[in-house]
C-alpha cells in the first residue's frame, strides 16, 4: 500500500523527488528505491518541520500491519546510504527527523554549534506533540508549570507508572513558547550506568567529543547560550550521574531550565521537588462522585477507547470506583485494566484484581518494557532497592491502609534491624516512592496496593508471613489498648480522628487472630479494647459479631481484665437486646472490676448497666447502679465519665417519666458541656433537652435543640452514631409537631443507615409519620412491627415513642374496624425492622 501524498515534486541538492510518479532522481538518473523505503522518505520529507515518532512512521508505512521496529531501521539505513548519514537525525527512543533543506541549490544537514563541534539540531526541540489530553491532572499541571517558571531545576517524583512522564511532557508542551531554543527530551530509560548519562545527552544534541571524560564540559559549552528546557526522563536508576551533570549544565547556561522525572529526588540543594500523588479517587460509589475523580476519568477514557460501547452510568459506577480504588489511582494500572475490559467485561475485571499481575499485561508495544505489564513496572522499582530495604518493604506490606511509625518499627524490626534502622529504611522507601507519606499532626504511611500485593508474595516466598502477621496483630493491639484507656479522658471526636486510620488494620488483625488456634488472648484483647469504635462509627452489627467471635475464646488463660472488658463490650454492642445472658455478662464484668480495683472501668460499666436496666424497666436496680458509680465520681474524674454520669442519670429519669427533672439536670450541665470541648458530651445534653422538651409539650424548644443537635453531629462527622440519633430524634419531634415534609426528608436520609448498621429505628415515630402522610394501612403494619420489636428485645418502650404509639393507636381505632386493625397489626409484627421502615417511608 502506497503512502498518499499531496506533495508533487521537490528538489534538494542533486536529488529530485516526484511523489506522484513515485520516482527519485539523482543528477537526472533514476535511483532504485524499494516501496517501503520510498514511503518512509515521503513521510519524513512531508513532515520535515518536526520529529516523526516511530509509531507514526510505522503506522503510515505499514498501515494495518504489526511489524518489528527493526523493519523501520532497515528502511532508514537504506535512505542514509543514499542521502548521507546526517540527512535523517535520530532522537533515541523517539523517532526520526529529516534535516536536509528542501528547494535550495545546496543541501544542509544542520548548523554549527558555538564551540565548533558537530551540528546542534534545530532549535524547535524534539518534544513530541501530545497524544490526547492529560486526564485528571489539571491541578498538577498548573503547579508544575508554575514551578518551572520560578525554579531552574524541577524534579517530578512519584511511584512507577503514576504518570510522571506524561505530566512532565504536558508541562513542557504548555511552556514551549517560553523557550526560544526549544524543549529537548532525553529518555534515560535504556541507559544502564551513571557514567553514560552525559553521553546520552550529547547524542541528542549531536555534540561530538573525542575525550569521554570531557563530555559534560562539551555539553555545557554547547548549551551555554541556549534558552531551552531540557527534560531528563526516567532518572531513578541513574541518580548519581544526573546529580553530577545537572549543576554543571545549570552553572554554564543561565537560561537553561532542567526538568527531571524519577521515583526519587536528586537531593540537590537548589532542586524543587513536585511529588506526584496518584490520581484522585472517588469519595463514594455514586455516579456524581465518580465523575469528579481523576482516576475514574482516566479509566473511562481508556475503556471507551478499547470498548466503544462502554458508558459510565449508575449501573457501572460502583464497579468502576472499586477498580480505581483497588488500583490506587495509578495511571499505568488503570490503563492496563481498561485495555482488558473488552475481553473480560467490567465485573470479571473487578473480580480478577486479586490476580492483578497476571491480568494486567499487554500494554502498548511502543511503551517501555517495564510499562507493558504491571508486574514489570513493580519489579523495576523493587530492583532498585538494597536487600535490607526490600525486607522492610515486604514486612510493611502486612499493613492494610495507613500505619504509624511506631507500628512500622514493631512490625518491620527484628534483631538485625532496630528501630533506628527501620526508620532509615522507611525514609528510603518514601524517597523512592514505594511508600507514600500522608502528612498530618502525626504523619502516617501507606504501601500502595499494587506494591503491597507484590511485597506480600515476596514475604511468603521467604517464609516470614506468619511471624510478621503475629507482630502486626500485637502492634495493632498496642494501638487499641491506648484507645481503650484514652476513651475516658479524650473527647470522642479526637479519639476517632486518632484511631480511625487504623480501622482496616484492626479488621485484619482480628481476622488473623480468629484463624489462629493459639491467639485467643490477642483476639479477646482486641475485641474488648476496640468495641467503642464500632458503636461510634455506626457499625454496631460488626462490633457485635466481633465480640461474639471473641466470647467463644474466653478460657482459663484469658486475663481477668480482658474478660471483663470483652463482657462489658458485648453487652454494650448487643443493645437493644437485654436478656439474661446480657445481664449476666454485665454482672460478671462488674465483679471483676471490683476485684481488680479498677475504679474508672467499674464506674463506666455501672453507668452503662444503669441505662440498660432502665430500658428493661428495672428502675430500682438502675438507680442503685448509677448511685454506686456516682459515689466515687467527682469533678476530677475524666470527661468521659462525667458525660456518662450525666447521660445515664438523665436517661433513667426520662424512662421513669420524670421529664421536668431530666430537663433541669441537662440544663444545669449545658454550660459545662459547651465548655468541655467534647462534642459527644454536648450531644448527650442537647439530646436530653430535646426529649424532655418534647414530653413537656414544648415543641418549639425541642425543635431548636434538635436543629443544634443535628448541626453539631454533622460537624463532628466521624461519630456516625450521634448523627443517626440526632437526625432520628429531630425527625420524630417534627413528625409530632406536624412538619411532615422535613420529617420525612430527614428520616429517608438516616433510616437506611440505621438498618444497615444494626442500630435501633424509631418505628413508632415512623408509623405516625406514615399515618400523617395518609397511609393508614402502612402505619398500622409498622406499628405492629414496633410492638413486636420491643417484645423480642425485652425492652420497655421509651416515653417519646410511647407517646407516638398512643397518638397513632387512637387515630387508627377511629379509622379501622377493630378486626381489620388487628389483622394489620399482626401482619406488621411478622415484618423485619428494615422492611417495616421501608414501608413507612415509601412514596
Amino acid at each position: 500500500m502506497e503512502v498518499a501524498s499531496a506533495m508533487m515534486s521537490v528538489r534538494f541538492g542533486e536529488f529530485e523527488l516526484h511523489a506522484d510518479q513515485r520516482r527519485l532522481l539523482q543528477r537526472g538518473g533514476l535511483v532504485k528505491l524499494g516501496s517501503r523505503a520510498f514511503d518512509t522518505l515521503l513521510v519524513l520529507i512531508e513532515r520535515r518541520d518536526r520529529l516523526v515518532p516511530k509509531r507514526e512512521l510505522m503506522d503510515l508505512v505499514w498501515p494495518g500491519l504489526v511489524v518489528e521496529e527493526n523493519n523501520l531501521q532497515v528502511q532508514v539505513n537504506t535512505l542514509r546510504k543514499i542521502f548521507g548519514a546526517k540527512a535523517i537525525s535520530t532522537i533515541p527512543g523517539r523517532g526520526y527527523r529529516w534535516t536536509v533543506v528542501i528547494d535550495t541549490d545546496t543541501a544542509s544537514t544542520g548548523v554549527e554549534t558555538p564551540n565548533g563541534s558537530d551540528d546542534l539540531p534545530q532549535p524547535a526541540g524534539n518534544l513530541l506533540p501530545a497524544v490526547g489530553p492529560l486526564i485528571g491532572r489539571a491541578d498538577d499541571l498548573a503547579a508544575l508549570s508554575e514551578a518551572l517558571r520560578t525554579h531552574r531545576l524541577v524534579s517530578v517524583v512519584g511511584a512507577g507508572g503514576i504518570g510522571k512522564t506524561r505530566l512532565a511532557y504536558a508541562a513542557a508542551d504548555t511552556l514551549r513558547t517560553e523557550y526560544p531554543d526549544g524543549v529537548w527530551v532525553v529518555d534515560l530509560a535504556t541507559v544502564t550506568t551513571s557514567d553514560a548519562v552525559a553521553t546520552a545527552v550529547a547524542q541528542v544534541f549531536n555534540v561530538k567529543v573525542e575525550d569521554a571524560a570531557r563530555t559534560a564540559d562539551a555539553i555545557a559549552l554547547a548549551l551555554s547560550t541556549r534558552h531551552l528546557l531540557l527534560v531528563l526522563d526516567n532518572c531513578e536508576h541513574l541518580l548519581e550521574g544526573v546529580a553530577a551533570l545537572a549543576p554543571r549544565l545549570l552553572a554554564a547556561g543561565e537560561h537553561l531550565t532542567l526538568l527531571t522525572t524519577s521515583q526519587e529526588a536528586l537531593r540537590l540543594p537548589f532542586e524543587h521537588v513536585e511529588r506526584l500523588a496518584p490520581l484522585s479517587l472517588p469519595t463514594g460509589p455514586m455516579l456524581r462522585e465518580a465523575r469528579d475523580s481523576g482516576a475514574v476519568q482516566l479509566f473511562v477514557a481508556r475503556a471507551q477507547a478499547a470498548a466503544h460501547d462502554f458508558v459510565l452510568g449508575d449501573d457501572t459506577a460502583t464497579a468502576v470506583c472499586d477498580i480505581c480504588r483497588r488500583l490506587d489511582g495509578i495511571a499505568l494500572a488503570l490503563e492496563l485494566a481498561a485495555a482488558r475490559l473488552p475481553l473480560l467485561g467490567l465485573q470479571r475485571l473487578r473480580d480478577g484484581l486479586d490476580e492483578r499481575f497476571r491480568m494486567l499485561s499487554g500494554g502498548s508495544r511502543f511503551a517501555l518494557a517495564r510499562h507493558q505489564t504491571l508486574l514489570a513496572s513493580v519489579e523495576w522499582s523493587h530492583g532498585l532497592l538494597a536487600d535490607a530495604e526490600r525486607q522492610v518493604l515486604w514486612r510493611l506490606a502486612v499493613f492494610v491502609g495507613t500505619f504509624s511509625l511506631e507500628a512500622a518499627q514493631t512490625v518491620a524490626g527484628d534483631e538485625s534491624a532496630d528501630d533506628w534502622q527501620v526508620l532509615d529504611h522507611l525514609a528510603t522507601l518514601v524517597d523512592k516512592s514505594l511508600v507514600s507519606i500522608e502528612p498530618g499532626e502525626t504523619p502516617r504511611y501507606r504501601v500502595l496496593e499494587t506494591i503491597r500485593a507484590f511485597a506480600l508474595a515476596k514475604l511468603a516466598e521467604v517464609g516470614e508471613t506468619d511471624a510478621v502477621l503475629r507482630r502486626h496483630a500485637r502492634a495493632i493491639l498496642d494501638v487499641f489498648e491506648r484507645s481503650d484507656t484514652e476513651q475516658w479522658s479524650v473527647p470522642t471526636e479526637v479519639l476517632l480522628k486518632r484511631y480511625l486510620p487504623d480501622l482496616e488494620n484492626l479488621r485484619a488483625a482480628m481476622d488473623w487472630a480468629e484463624r489462629q488456634p493459639t491467639e485467643s488472648v490477642v483476639q479477646t484483647a482486641l475485641a474488648g479494647a476496640s468495641a467503642w469504635v464500632w458503636i461510634r462509627i455506626g457499625q454496631r452489627r460488626e462490633g457485635l459479631r466481633r465480640c461474639e467471635q471473641a466470647l467463644r475464646r474466653i478460657g482459663p488463660d484469658t486475663p481477668p481484665l480482658f474478660e471483663a472488658r470483652l463482657l462489658g463490650a458485648w453487652r454494650f454492642t448487643a443493645y437493644p437486646q437485654i436478656g439474661p445472658r446480657e445481664r449476666s455478662a454485665s454482672v460478671r464484668a462488674i465483679e471483676i472490676y471490683r476485684t481488680l480495683g479498677d475504679r474508672i472501668r467499674l464506674a463506666a460499666q455501672l453507668f452503662l448497666s444503669g441505662e440498660r436496666l432502665a430500658r428493661s424497666g428495672d428502675f430500682d436496680e438502675a438507680v442503685r447502679a448509677i448511685d454506686e458509680a456516682s459515689a466515687g465520681c467527682d469533678g476530677t474524674w475524666p470527661i468521659g465519665l462525667r458525660r456518662l454520669a450525666v447521660g445515664s442519670r438523665c436517661f433513667v429519669l426520662f424512662m421513669q417519666g420524670r421529664h421536668e427533672e431530666v430537663h433541669a439536670e441537662a440544663d444545669s450541665n449545658l454550660e459545662a458541656a459547651r465548655d468541655s470541648g467534647d462534642a459527644h458530651f454536648l450531644h448527650d445534653v442537647l439530646n436530653s433537652l430535646l426529649l424532655s422538651a418534647t414530653m413537656l409539650g414544648r415543641h418549639s424548644e425541642a425543635i431548636a435543640h434538635g436543629r443544634e443537635l443535628v448541626a453539631l453531629a454533622r460537624r463532628a462527622g466521624s461519630n456516625r452514631n450521634n448523627v443517626y440519633q440526632a437526625v432520628s430524634n429531630l425527625s420524630a419531634v417534627l413528625t409530632d409537631s406536624g412538619q411532615i415534609d422535613e420529617a420525612i426528608e430527614l428520616a429517608r436520609e438516616v433510616v437506611p443507615e440505621l438498618t444497615r448498621s444494626g442500630e435501633e429505628v424509631l418505628l413508632h415515630s415512623l408509623a405516625l409519620l406514615a399515618f400523617k402522610r395518609g397511609r393508614a394501612s402502612d402505619a398500622a403494619r409498622v406499628l405492629g412491627r414496633a410492638a413486636a420489636m420491643h417484645d423480642e428485645h425485652k425492652t420497655k418502650i421509651e416515653p417519646d415513642q410511647d407517646r407516638a404509639r398512643k397518638k397513632l393507636l387512637e387515630s387508627l381505632q377511629l379509622h379501622f374496624q377493630s378486626q381489620e386493625l388487628e389483622s394489620l397489626l399482626k401482619e406488621g409484627a411478622a415484618l423485619s425492622d428494615e422492611r417495616a421502615a421501608q414501608i413507612a417511608l415509601r412514596s
